[in-house]
């Protein structure tokens, strides 16, 4: 940091100069570099990036043979750019992470895979219900416009899940949450994965425990050895006391 005096033609100068900041302070003109800031990640961030970090690790140690197999696996899973409506190939290396940070939340202790998956998936033959009294329907957003049941949660402090039958093997169900800041809200369709369950048979209830408020709930499959899910089925909208 340094000081300067203003001369008799300047009495006061402030803002940037050459990646400096000038500000007036009270024994005359103080120049320093501007303050730099770290950008706080969340729990959820932090575990991403983690998530992330050791997939590039697992990609790095691939030979060049694996990492053809995934860029030939890529080509298979083509996108459509949102904006523009374009379609484009998945990147190898873009595949590969999205399935292996997947099998890693789920299980944080398991093996990434470095063969490409070798079938598709299409999730089980299952349904999801909350538990709770019907209180209406809400729309949300959605393609053509989805209607939701909105139903009050009952368990306190929890949202309940009904299954109509048990994962198969090597299948688990990924409960996906989006909090509204209160029951006048709409969704945004920003689900963010909350838990990760296997229901089996007698065990076909779940209690997610949650703050009180307004959720929107969904559900998809994933195998969890492969990372492969299906896409989310929105469940509806609940209110925990």
């Amino acid at each position: 940091m340094a000081k300067a005096a203003p001369g008799a033609l300047v009495s006061e100068v402030s803002g940037k100069f050459s990646g400096l900041v000038v500000v007036n302070g009270k024994g005359g003109l103080v120049i320093r570099r501007p303050p730099q800031y770290r950008r706080v990640l969340s729990p959820s961030q932090r575990a991403a990036t983690s998530r992330l970090r050791r997939a590039s690790a697992v990609w790095s140690g691939l030979s060049p043979a694996q990492a053809a197999a995934w860029d030939q696996y890529g080509r298979t899973l083509p996108r459509t750019d949102p904006l523009t409506g374009r379609s484009y190939l998945t990147a190898g290396f873009n595949a590969f992470s999205a399935l292996a940070t997947k099998v890693l939340q789920v299980d944080g202790g398991a093996v990434v895979p470095i063969v490409p998956p070798a079938t598709d998936y299409s999730g089980d033959a299952v349904t999801f219900s909350l538990v709770g009294g019907q209180g209406g329907w809400d729309p949300t957003p959605g393609p053509g416009g989805l209607l939701v049941p909105t139903v009050a949660s009952s368990e306190a402090g929890a949202i309940v899940v009904q299954a109509s039958g048990p994962n198969e093997p090597g299948s688990v169900t990924e409960l996906m949450l989006e909090r509204l800041p209160n029951g006048r809200r709409k969704a945004t369709g920003r689900m963010a994965a909350a838990a990760f369950h296997r229901f089996v048979a007698g065990g076909l209830t779940f209690s997610l425990p949650v703050e009180p408020g307004w959720y929107v709930v969904a559900a998809r499959f994933v195998r969890a050895a492969t990372g492969q899910q299906t896409a989310p089925l929105l469940l509806g909208r609940v209110q925990v006391g």
